[in-house]
């Protein structure tokens, strides 16, 4: 089965806008750790100690912003209100399973951001 058979099997299902939705909260969990790993490098550094207050933060960043994109969808009308609940469990299960190898596919390293 190649790429497009399967994106095309879940355009069947699953609205073009959540698909978008899921690379999108791939990105802004990225680059929210990133930033969050700055945080805690400069706390460290400013501090002279270890500082560890961002723990477990891939899991609870990918909860925050699956939260904000699904209701900005709702929002924006892209889908219904009852089916807000469904979709976020969507796109907060595949972005957390497609995390790492949407990553490597697009060439980014991860090695800073393990958890």
């Amino acid at each position: 089965m190649d790429i497009q058979s399967m994106i095309d099997f879940a355009k069947q299902y699953v609205p073009v806008p959540v698909i978008v939705a899921v690379a999108a909260v791939i990105m802004l969990v990225y680059v929210s750790i990133r930033i969050a790993k700055l945080i805690e490098d400069y706390l460290e550094e400013r501090d002279g100690k270890q500082i560890k207050i961002f723990d477990h933060k891939k899991i609870w960043l990918s909860v925050f912003w699956c939260i904000i994109v699904s209701v900005t969808l709702a929002l924006a009308g892209f889908i219904a209100w009852r089916e807000l609940a469904y979709y976020a469990l969507i796109i907060l299960g595949a972005s957390t399973f497609l995390y790492e190898a949407f990553l490597k596919k697009a060439g980014i390293n991860d090695k800073n951001s393990s958890n």
